[in-house]
């Protein structure tokens, strides 16, 4: 579980990440500064799906924690700017929070 975790995290931080970027190229060239906040948002949502999916097979506390902050980052841009995609990749976050959750629970219990 953690190790999926982890590598699902990592793929859509990629994914994000490519989409976060042209977003805020995007609204700085077309001079729409909602979008390129929201832009600048998702790369920060970006790097916390990076870092929640590193810490998911050794240390799954802290991925839950950094995927949930994502997630609450993401819900408010994507309610506050014009990158709505924020709403699928905060739903994206919780979802991996709770396989991280999941995976916190087999590692207390000693199944791997």
């Amino acid at each position: 579980m953690r190790v999926a975790t982890m590598i699902i995290g990592i793929f859509l931080a990629i994914m994000l990440l490519v989409q976060s970027c042209t977003v805020f190229v995007g609204g700085e060239l077309f001079t729409e500064e909602s979008m390129s906040q929201g832009g600048a948002v998702g790369i920060f949502v970006g790097f916390l799906f990076i870092i929640g999916g590193a810490f998911a097979l050794k240390i799954p506390k802290v991925s839950i924690v950094v995927f949930a902050i994502g997630a609450v980052v993401g819900f408010i841009a994507g309610a506050t700017t014009e990158f709505g995609d924020m709403t699928f990749w905060a739903i994206a976050a919780v979802i991996l929070s709770i396989l991280s959750f999941a995976g916190h629970r087999r590692l207390q219990r000693g199944r791997y």
